[in-house]
């Protein structure tokens, strides 16, 4: 889950902030304080994470990303199924010296 901070304020007792859900029409219902100088460190930094996640919860993309999913599943399964074995290359093999 991606959520951003959608207000900031300054009180006495320190800073209160709101959040909201990328995927939430409203903003979250709790209010987060901070206490002291440092909440949280951003320790690594994914440009564009957000847009695939967002784009998946589109109806059509999803259809189109599960019938790929699913031709890709049928199409590695029929060639295990399909593969040249062992013996059935020896056979022909055999065949085509006589």
């Amino acid at each position: 889950m991606i959520h951003r901070v959608r207000s900031i304020r300054h009180t006495r007792s320190g800073i209160i902030f709101r959040t909201k859900g990328d995927a939430n029409n409203a903003a979250d219902p709790w209010r987060a304080k901070i206490i002291g100088n440092t909440v949280w460190r951003k320790a690594l930094k994914v440009p564009w994470l957000g847009y695939p996640v967002v784009w998946s919860q589109r109806p059509d993309i999803r259809m189109a990303v599960l019938t790929l999913a699913l031709a890709l599943a049928v199409s590695l399964v029929l060639a295990w199924i399909w593969r040249p074995t062992a013996r059935r290359d020896a056979r022909y093999s055999a065949v085509s010296e006589r």
